[in-house]
């Protein structure tokens, strides 16, 4: 072999061909490996910006824990790699450097090429370094569900060479260092390849149902084929049926249990089903005993038989984004915003979601302005920020903005629990709420979101807590719709604890509850028929009841110790006195119905509507009431409340938030 081929230069490394081939081409066989060689050496001293040469080289890219080069994860490999260079440089490169005569030299092409073909090997491993790869350190779905984008987070993304999705190339991609973006087709799930020069393909799996950001309605199986009994003992068992224990999550809202009569070996523990269909057969009152208590338990007084269809498995959760909430925050100079991080996955065919929030970690673009500490938004000099947070390899954005918040501007001032209802403050401006959950919540005015109160609930109730009230002597009041009461907690040591049910005089749902100045307390109560009541409970715990011209659900108290409650029968707003005479009815004429009631410091009566999001303001001062809306877009309110300030709060049911009228 007299030269080395066309085909055999195809092989080897693009720079050892460009440094040695014309050398090799007129037979200088030593000079071309001396060529190859000192590429391999420079190559390392660029990679490492050093100006060393030799060992001491070698020594200063491949030593350490850390090395400058990372050529494999496990440090036995690590130093068979380094010794491999150091081999190379040592004799190959040194035995054609500094003597006279190699002590062996190169006879043939044939010789020269396996020389050169190391010298490709070495550079090869060069571009395995770990360190020069692309690296994924997060990403996000984003833009809307109609047009959906991934951005990934990284470092060295300008190193990816191809973009591929569904095994097809893409070519919509805008590339720096440290983002990339992809253009995604609606209703996209799949992988999304980053090809690059250092091996496998880096791969992101893309979900563009994170944008949904809300959780699917579904049901899964939790038991099947249970026993059922017509008799209230559980000795005379059903034959031709059985029973279907699932759980039921719709909404986002509160998880529960419910039991219908199926057909045997029809479902599985673990599998996600519809709710539905149902047979035209009813099942007459049936029992049956539960698994954890050993309890008889009513089952239904009658129910159809269900025949769900079977939607497919769980137990396959991933995660698939995450979303701060809210996502554009507008707050003052000094000022403090409570955030949430809600993160959205899949289990099988079902949509998923938790909150985060304490497991991320913050960053912000400009900490002179914003930072997030705990899930606290602390706003300090005038301007624009963005936060960061990022959870597991999941990332997302916000916007914030410190400004000076002019009287009349509605803003986002918390968001991330699902169906808000009513909500309170105490007399240090922390506001509570509720979200038909076992649950109150307290946000500080230090932007710290807690859990205040949690009570016990039956696993079947669909619904708990949507009334909270704090009186001033800071006793916490509460209702349960799950039990049709009324529950007084007191404060003790910092904690409100000792819930006793208050209100047991009068039959029927406790709603709204308020107290005046006196001490006296008044809880709506929904009853039969068209007529309402309201249960007054006095300081030294009598109780009286006084009727209302429609039913009662809202109350709130003015600063002159009346009572106010809106009527949507009468499109109107009716006040009495703490004995429960009618003073006045105020008639507003909206047709739309009231989702809440709150009186002011100059006793302006504040109505938010349910379906058309929009807010009215009755002032009184005057010899006719006044009335004007003063906001719109409050979504579906939930309830209302007042801060001693004077500024106003929203709460929105379907939307998940609360906004602050100034």
């Amino acid at each position: 072999m007299t030269d080395i081929g066309e085909q055999a230069w195809s092989l080897i490394h693009p720079s050892v061909r460009n440094a040695a081939q014309a050398t090799a081409a007129i037979g200088r066989f030593d000079d071309a490996i001396f060529a190859a060689y000192r590429i391999v050496e420079a190559s390392v001293q660029e990679r490492i910006q050093s100006r060393a040469i030799g060992q001491a080289l070698i020594a200063e890219a491949f030593d350490g824990p850390d090395p400058a080069i990372d050529l494999a994860e496990d440090a036995r490999d690590r130093e068979a790699l380094k010794q491999l260079f150091a081999g190379a440089l040592g004799h190959i490169r040194n035995d054609r450097s500094h003597k006279k005569m190699p002590a062996i030299p190169c006879p043939d092409a044939q010789t020269c090429f396996q020389f050169l073909a190391t010298a490709s090997l070495l550079l090869f491993y060069l571009d395995q370094d770990r360190r020069l790869r692309p690296r994924i350190a997060a990403f996000q779905v984003t833009g809307t569900a109609a047009s959906p984008s991934l951005q990934i987070h990284g470092e060295r993304l300008d190193r990816v060479r191809a973009i591929a999705r569904d095994g097809s190339t893409v070519s919509s991609s805008v590339r720096s260092p440290t983002l990339l973006e992809v253009s995604l087709p609606p209703d996209y799930v799949g992988v999304v390849a980053l090809h690059h020069a250092g091996g496998d393909p880096l791969e992101v799996l893309a979900d563009t149902r994170a944008l949904l950001q809300r959780p699917q309605s579904h049901e899964i199986v939790l038991a099947a084929d249970m026993p059922l009994f017509s008799d209230a003992d559980c000795l005379e068992q059903r034959q031709d049926v059985v029973g279907l224990l699932l759980l039921a999550r719709q909404g986002g809202g509160r998880p529960f249990t419910r039991i219908y009569p199926a057909a045997r070996g029809a479902y599985h523990v673990g599998q996600y089903v519809t709710h539905g269909p149902f047979e035209t057969s009813i099942v007459g009152p049936t029992w049956y005993v539960d698994a954890t208590s050993n309890q008889r338990k009513s089952a239904w007084s009658g129910s159809a038989v269900a025949r769900p269809s079977i939607l497919g498995a769980s137990g396959r959760r991933r995660h698939i984004g995450i979303s701060i909430l809210p996502g554009d925050v507008r707050l003052g100079q000094g000022e403090r915003r409570c955030l949430r991080v809600r993160a959205f996955g899949v289990d099988g065919p079902a949509s998923t979601e938790h909150d985060v929030t304490m497991e991320v970690s913050w960053s912000t673009s400009a900490e002179q302005i914003a930072y997030v500490k705990g899930g606290a938004l602390y706003g300090k000099e005038f301007g624009e920020a963005t936060i960061e947070a990022r959870w597991k390899d999941l990332i997302a954005t916000a916007r914030v903005r410190v400004v000076a918040l002019t009287r009349g501007t509605v803003v986002k001032y918390f968001q991330g629990l699902r169906h808000l209802q009513q909500i309170a403050f105490d007399r240090s401006d922390n506001l509570y709420c509720v979200n038909q959950s076992e649950s109150v919540f307290c946000i500080s005015t230090d932007g710290r979101f807690t859990e205040a109160v949690r009570i016990e609930m039956d696993d079947s109730a669909a619904y708990g807590i949507d009334c909270v009230h704090l009186a001033s002597n800071d006793e916490l009041y509460l209702s349960n719709v799950a039990r049709r009461e009324a529950l007084r907690l007191r404060r003790r040591d910092g904690r409100f604890q000792g819930a006793e049910c208050v209100g047991t005089s009068v039959g029927g749902t406790k709603k709204a509850i308020v107290s005046d100045q006196q001490g006296r307390v008044f809880v709506a109560v929904m009853g039969n028929g068209d007529k309402g009541q309201i249960l007054r409970i006095d300081p030294d715990g009598r109780e009286a009841v006084f009727q209302t011209p429609d039913m009662a659900i809202y109350l709130a108290i003015a600063p002159d110790g009346s009572l106010c409650t809106p009527s949507t029968r009468y499109r109107a707003v009716h006040v009495f006195n703490g004995d429960g005479e009618l003073i006045e009815t105020i008639h507003h004429g909206c047709s739309d119905s009231a989702a809440g009631i709150a009186v002011d410091q100059e006793g302006a009566i504040l109505l938010p509507f349910f379906h058309s999001g929009r807010l009215l303001r009755i002032d009184r001062r005057g010899d006719a009431p006044v009335l004007r809306f003063i906001a719109d877009g409050l979504g579906t309110p939930g309830g209302i409340a007042v801060d001693s300030r004077g500024r106003v709060y929203v709460s929105d049911f379907a939307g998940d938030a609360i906004r602050m009228l100034l």
